[in-house]
């Protein structure tokens, strides 16, 4: 939801992003959002909209989308921890500029053995 309540935004049934006025009045496609990716977060302007492509290989990122126009407004490469492969979620601060995401690591360690025969 916008920092100031008017809009909501969510992923449809059709792999694309819809945008709820609270006002009650039709939803409208969000432009420029490509399909798989999700809405994160409202840009602190109420007008930018963060999206997100889940389980996107490294090095990820965020899209900075101008939800009514839906030009491309910038984004953020999310630096990957070490051996982490896969980001299935974000989370920015308002102003983008410090993020945040869970990881998952696989550790393993393989030994070769020789001369048992």
């Amino acid at each position: 939801m916008s920092s100031d309540g008017t809009l909501v935004a969510a992923p449809d049934l059709d792999n694309g992003v819809m945008l709820y006025p609270n006002s009650g009045a039709e939803a409208l496609p969000a432009l420029g959002v490509e399909p798989g990716q999700i809405p994160v977060q409202w840009g602190s302007d109420n007008q930018t909209l963060v999206v997100f492509q889940p389980g996107n290989s490294r090095p990820a990122s965020t899209r900075w989308i101008s939800g009514w126009a839906g030009r491309l407004r910038g984004w953020t490469f999310l630096p990957p921890a070490q051996g982490v492969s896969v980001i299935d979620v974000v989370w920015l601060t308002p102003d983008g500029t410090s993020h945040v995401y869970p990881v998952k690591r696989l550790l393993s360690q393989l030994y070769i053995v020789d001369g048992l025969l």
